[in-house]
């Protein structure tokens, strides 16, 4: 009996944490009713008590005597076998419907950025800008100062534009280690635009080029992140395309 109690109220949380609309099966009430007959202390019922069988118990089955108000008794068979399939197809139609709403939410997902390339927020160009970078702090050309500005306003819009793109997808939140990875890219590049800009930081010309490496090694690796995380996007779209083709086809022969 406490299996179904916690059965019983298990689909309805269910469905209300995938937010799907849940109506309980009708005999889910006479099941309710039959737990509460026998363990429950019913109250206000005004119809009639009852009592378990003790000598027609075994581990499926037993009987439970009702005694109403007018002298009449019945008794009835319970079998606990059967209440606990009833709920478990129950359930099971349930989890169902729920893979069905979790693998349409996840193909909606991937055909909304299927096509949208995290790589391409780290172009070809990345590189050169972090050289321009390092030329600011030790170039006599009068273009080094400007470009090297430039090259740090260019890969911090990108770097910002890369974080906005794993936000819309889900894809970065509290546990996330790329969290970790912009916040040690943010302080060198902010310390970077200041020295170049002549404003305080602690950076001299030996200390800038560190930096400037830091920032390199930092870009390849979270432009190899966006590689892996476009390669999943795309493989899990690739396999569920092919699922549904299987599907498709199923229950058609297939002759040579």
């Amino acid at each position: 009996m406490p299996r179904l109690t916690r059965q019983r109220g298990s689909p309805s949380a269910y469905a209300k944490a995938f937010n799907l609309i849940y109506t309980a099966p009708s005999e889910f009430s006479g099941i309710r009713d039959t737990r509460n007959e026998t363990v429950g202390h019913p109250v206000n019922s005004g119809k009639a008590s009852h009592a378990v069988c003790r000598f027609t118990m075994s581990q499926r089955l037993y009987q439970l005597a009702t005694y109403h108000n007018d002298g009449s008794y019945d008794i009835r068979d319970v079998d606990l076998l059967d209440l606990i399939q009833k709920q478990e197809k129950a359930i099971s139609k349930l989890t169902e419907e729920i893979m069905e709403a979790l693998d349409k939410e996840e193909m909606a997902h991937l055909a909304k950025f299927r096509d949208q390339k995290l790589v391409d927020y780290f172009p070809s160009s990345t590189g050169y800008m972090v050289s321009k970078m390092a030329e600011g702090f030790n170039s006599n050309s009068p273009s080094a100062g400007p470009m090297a500005k430039a090259a740090v306003k260019t890969v911090r819009a990108h770097l910002s534009d890369f974080k906005a793109a794993l936000e819309a997808r889900g894809v970065l939140n509290d546990s996330s280690d790329l969290l970790y990875d912009f916040e040690e890219l943010e302080y060198p590049l902010e310390e970077l635009d200041k020295f170049l800009h002549h404003e305080s930081s602690e950076l001299n010309v030996k200390s800038g080029y560190i930096f400037t490496f830091f920032v390199r090694h930092k870009l390849e690796r979270m432009a190899e992140i966006a590689g892996q995380i476009d390669a999943d996007y795309a493989a899990v779209s690739d396999r569920s395309i092919a699922t549904n083709d299987l599907s498709a086809d199923h229950g058609h022969e297939l002759k040579p």
